[in-house]
């Protein structure tokens, strides 16, 4: 009984070592021994303008985390709708930010990096990678890529001043990219 006990013990704390974002090596892909996926990390478009998140930054970061943004909208530089992107099935893409990070959810592979804020809505993706398992669904695929594509060049951020509301993310291409705010439980 108490072998049973000690070895539970060890299995729960070896899963809870192992949990967490995966790292991607500063590689352009590396695959990986275990699942066949490979990581791409895109790099940062012009940062130097960028500093850390602070005041008055630090607010417009508090008010990113206090909701889960869902995709509603994607456009190009033409303002016509990115196909690849809305034909997305099941349910639309979402972006979580915490603490610095930013996370794409809903999507078949892991996407994420870190994020900056500047003066006057600048705003940038450092480090953004992703796994690369192929989706089971080729819609799924091609409105995953085309969306990471969108994210790895994004160069300014509009937000409401009560964090409620519509989230704008664009790229200085013209793409343009739409959320609305999902309130967190128990925020």
């Amino acid at each position: 009984m108490n072998m049973r006990v000690g070895l539970c013990v060890v299995v729960l704390g070896m899963m809870t070592a192992c949990g967490g974002t995966p790292y991607a090596p500063p590689a352009e892909a590396e695959k990986s021994a275990t699942d066949n996926s490979a990581t791409t990390v895109m790099p940062m478009p012009d940062a130097a303008a960028l500093a850390p998140v602070q005041s008055p930054q630090s607010k417009v970061d508090e008010a990113l985390g206090k909701a889960i943004w869902r995709l509603v909208d994607a456009r190009d530089a033409a303002g016509a709708r990115i196909a690849a992107i809305h034909a997305k099935p099941g349910v639309p893409f979402s972006l979580v930010f915490v603490r610095g990070r930013i996370q794409l959810r809903n999507a078949c592979n892991h996407i994420d990096g870190e994020y900056r804020i500047g003066e006057d809505g600048a705003f940038a993706i450092d480090k953004l990678q992703r796994t690369e398992r192929v989706c089971p669904d080729p819609a799924e695929m091609a409105a995953e890529d085309a969306l990471y594509v969108v994210l790895g060049k994004v160069s300014h951020i509009e937000l409401p001043t009560n964090g409620k509301g519509r989230l704008r993310i664009a790229d200085e291409s013209g793409h343009v990219l739409r959320f609305e705010a999902v309130p967190v439980p128990g925020q």
